[in-house]
């Protein structure tokens, strides 16, 4: 039997009460536990929004100063400045927008079931709600720009999760209602901030 001196390190094994017995069977005294939360998640953050995946790839310029409107007002500029003239509505596809990008569906659909397999969960995405966190626990952010990521990731949400098996929703509604958040390392963008590339925000 090996005696344990003052300055030995016990070896603790769990007694299924949550507590622990110390090598001769008998709960120890005076010992103290320390836990550790990790306070950010384990990937930086990836937002996903059509909005500004279009206005970092230059197909929205917004005509007022984005900052200094709402939520719902951005998204009634964003249909009177791009729905309206190109004379489509939320029920239609998202395709003609992203005609230019040279975008189609067939890539968007193969980058589903090849690049982003299987699922993922995510929550709704509010900038005012993650800043009011402590300033030490805000993790890094990022916006996906790539179309074919974005469309194939935004297109397959529902329920709190993404499903590569989903049965997609390309239409301009559902996409314009998936602006979530997911911390998972199959995900990548560029830096969200500034929130507006300054060289096309606004018009003089």
């Amino acid at each position: 039997m090996r005696i344990f001196g003052k300055n030995d390190t016990k070896l603790l094994m769990g007694d299924g009460t949550g507590g622990g017995t110390g090598c001769a069977g008998r709960r120890p005294r005076n010992i103290s536990v320390t836990i550790n939360i990790c306070r950010e998640p384990a990937c930086p953050i990836t937002v996903f929004s059509l909005m500004f995946m279009l206005h970092r790839n230059g197909l929205w310029i917004p005509e007022q100063t984005p900052d200094t409107i709402s939520g719902p007002e951005l998204l009634a500029a964003f249909k009177r400045e791009v729905l309206e003239p190109a004379l489509l509505s939320g029920d239609d596809e998202v395709w003609p927008l992203v005609e230019t990008l040279q975008v189609d569906r067939e890539q968007v659909d193969r980058a589903a079931r090849e690049q982003f397999p299987g699922y993922a969960f995510y929550w709704n995405y509010n900038v005012d709600t993650f800043n009011a966190f402590d300033k030490h626990f805000i993790p890094e952010r990022r916006f996906c720009v790539d179309p074919v990521h974005a469309l194939a990731v935004m297109a397959r949400l529902n329920g709190g999760f993404y499903h590569s098996e989903r049965s997609p929703d390309y239409s301009i509604g559902h996409l314009c209602d998936s602006g979530v958040a997911f911390s998972d390392p199959r995900f990548y963008g560029e830096p969200m901030y500034p929130l507006w590339n300054q060289k096309t925000a606004g018009k003089a």
